[in-house]
C-alpha cells in the first residue's frame, strides 16, 4: 500500500513539473512597429542577474525600413525587459502588438496578452531624467514645494497601481501586484 503511494505521488509530482515546464516554456511574441532606435534592437533582460549575462542573440531583431518587426523568444517566468526606453514586464505566453518612439516612451502603445502592466510602466520615469524631476523640468519654486510634487505623482502613480486587476499577485503579499520599481 504504501509502496502504491510513492509512486502515485511521484507520477503526480512528475506531472505536476511537465506542466510547469510546459507552461513556462511558451514563447513571448513581440510585434508592431518601434521608431527612433538604432538599426539592431535588442529586449534585454532587466533581471539582477543582467550585468552577468551575455547578450542573447534570440531577443536581438533588425526592424525593417518601415520599423515594422516580430520576434519571439522563449523566458523561463515573469520578469522585467526594456525596449529601448520601456520599461516591459513579460510573462511566457504574452502576445504583444507595440507602437514604441523611443525618444518618447510615455507614449507607447501595448494591445494583446500581457498589454495591461506595460500600458502601467510606459510611465516609468526614466532614471536619468530625475524621475518625477524630469531633469528639472517640473523643479517648483522651493524645496518643499517640489518634494510635494514627487510625493504627489508617487501616490498617483500608486493609486495607477492599485486599479490594475489582470495582474500576477507578489507571492509575499496577495494585495500588491508582482510590478516593483526597476533598478
Amino acid at each position: 500500500m504504501k509502496n502504491s503511494y510513492i509512486k502515485a505521488l511521484s507520477i503526480f509530482l512528475l506531472l505536476a513539473s511537465l506542466n510547469v515546464a510546459a507552461q513556462s516554456s511558451k514563447p513571448v511574441t513581440i510585434g508592431g512597429t518601434v521608431k527612433n532606435f538604432s538599426s539592431q534592437v535588442m529586449v534585454e533582460d532587466r533581471s539582477d542577474l543582467e550585468p552577468l549575462l551575455p547578450p542573447d542573440p534570440e531577443r536581438m531583431f533588425v526592424p525593417g525600413p518601415d520599423g515594422s518587426f516580430r520576434i519571439s523568444f522563449k523566458i523561463s517566468g515573469p520578469g522585467y525587459y526594456s525596449l529601448g526606453r520601456n520599461i516591459l514586464y513579460l510573462s511566457p505566453g504574452d502576445v504583444l502588438v507595440v507602437n514604441i518612439d523611443d525618444n518618447s516612451p510615455e507614449k507607447a502603445e501595448f494591445k494583446g496578452k500581457g498589454s495591461e502592466a506595460n500600458l502601467y510602466l510606459r510611465n516609468t520615469p526614466f532614471p536619468h531624467a530625475g524621475s518625477y524631476i524630469d531633469a528639472g523640468g517640473n523643479a517648483k519654486p522651493t524645496a518643499r514645494e517640489t518634494v510635494d510634487f514627487i510625493f504627489a505623482e508617487s501616490r498617483a502613480r500608486q493609486s495607477e497601481l492599485e486599479k490594475l486587476q489582470a495582474l500576477p499577485r507578489n507571492s509575499n503579499d496577495s494585495k500588491s501586484p508582482a510590478l516593483r520599481p526597476t533598478r
